[in-house]
C-alpha cells in the first residue's frame, strides 16, 4: 500500500515536525500546538486544524509563518498566510500536498509593556506647568512693576 502526499495525516505530521524544528531552533518560543481536527474545506479538500497555545502564541505563530521553509510541491500549493476572516480568530493558513492545513490562535489584544503604560499615565497626568499657572501653558510670573516718578 502506497501513501500520497494529499494523506492528511503525512502533512499533520510534517506541520507538527516543522513546528517542533521551530520551536527547538528559537527557545524563547513558549507555545505549543493543541489538537489536531479533521475537516473538509469548500472545495472538497481534506482540511487540518489546530490551535496553537502559549503566552506567546501570537509572535511564535508569525515568527512560524515568517521562517519556516516550506516546499511547494504539487500543484495547487500555497504559501502560509494570514486569515482574519473569523471574528476573534487569527489564523495562519496554506495548502500542501493538496490538504489543508490552518494553525490559528484567538485574536486578544497585545499587552502593553509596563513601561509603556507608566510614560502613558505620566502624559495624562498634569505636569509642573500646571502647578504654576491657570491654564498650564505658561508660568505666572511674579516681578512688579515699580512705577517711576
Amino acid at each position: 500500500m502506497s501513501t500520497t502526499a494529499a494523506d492528511p495525516i503525512i502533512a499533520k505530521h510534517r506541520a507538527a515536525q516543522a513546528w517542533k524544528l521551530h520551536c527547538s531552533s528559537h527557545p524563547r518560543i513558549r507555545s505549543t500546538l493543541g489538537t489536531w481536527t479533521n475537516s473538509t474545506a469548500a472545495d472538497g479538500t481534506p482540511m487540518l486544524s489546530c490551535r496553537v497555545t502559549g503566552p506567546d502564541a501570537r509572535d511564535a505563530l508569525q515568527s512560524w509563518a515568517r521562517d519556516h521553509t516550506l516546499f511547494l510541491s504539487s500543484d495547487g500549493d500555497q504559501r502560509p498566510t494570514f486569515d482574519y476572516s473569523v471574528p476573534g480568530r487569527v489564523t495562519c493558513v496554506w495548502r500542501t500536498g493538496g490538504v489543508w492545513i490552518e494553525m490559528w490562535h484567538p485574536d486578544t489584544p497585545k499587552p502593553t509593556p509596563a513601561i509603556v503604560a507608566a510614560l502613558v499615565a505620566s502624559r495624562t497626568s498634569p505636569g509642573i506647568l500646571r502647578r504654576f499657572s491657570p491654564s498650564g501653558r505658561l508660568p505666572i510670573t511674579r516681578t512688579r512693576k515699580e512705577r517711576t516718578k
